[in-house]
């Protein structure tokens, strides 16, 4: 989602992911620098405070990934699948659910499993393979002559994907359009005054 949201949401998405991952590093840096690492020194969080890019229109969409998913039609469904995923990658409860039982046999009511409760492979699968063609896809798009797209296209069909790119909601794609536009106006103006 990431990936397509740079390239579909105009020339304001890459400054508002490259502030993000600014502003992780600095916080990894003073993280760091707190815990007396020995190669985290101030000047290294000076540094990384200096990357830091003036603040965007699209700061808060990279930062929140629930703002970005919003950006598509069927976000919220989209952000639904974020956090289901982030609720096996994480530990929490889903994946304690996954190793713990009702065991009326054990003193505290519970026991652990050796091997974790299945999921849901088709569930996984699908998600799997529909990230994969997205993230191909975004990748293709930026390529001069898009030499993987009806690779991507045909197998979005066969994982009966309802398109190989994600939609921007109208108001998403309204901005993206208006900011590729202003972009465009300011590089031309630019060229033309050879003041600047």
């Amino acid at each position: 989602m990431t990936a397509q949201w740079l390239v579909l949401r105009g020339p304001k998405a890459l400054p508002g992911f490259l502030s993000e991952g600014a502003r992780q590093r600095l916080n990894l840096g003073q993280s760091a620098l707190s815990a007396k690492w020995p190669s985290a020194t101030a000047e290294l969080v000076d540094s990384l405070r200096d990357e830091r890019l003036p603040r965007g229109d699209l700061d808060e969409h990279a930062k929140s990934f629930e703002k970005l998913a919003g950006d598509f039609q069927g976000g919220s469904s989209l952000y639904t699948v974020y956090r289901f995923l982030s609720g096996l990658s994480h530990p929490g409860l889903m994946l304690v659910d996954s190793y713990v039982h009702k065991d009326p046999q054990a003193p505290n009511g519970f026991s652990l499993r050796n091997n974790p409760r299945s999921l849901n492979r088709d569930s996984l699968a699908w998600t799997s393979v529909w990230s994969l063609v997205w993230a191909g896809r975004a990748v293709d798009w930026l390529t001069m002559k898009s030499p993987d797209r009806f690779f991507l296209k045909k197998t979005a069909r066969e994982a009966d994907m309802p398109s190989d790119m994600l939609v921007l909601t109208e108001k998403a794609a309204a901005k993206a359009y208006a900011d590729g536009y202003d972009a465009g106006r300011r590089s031309s103006a630019a060229a033309e005054d050879p003041a600047d």
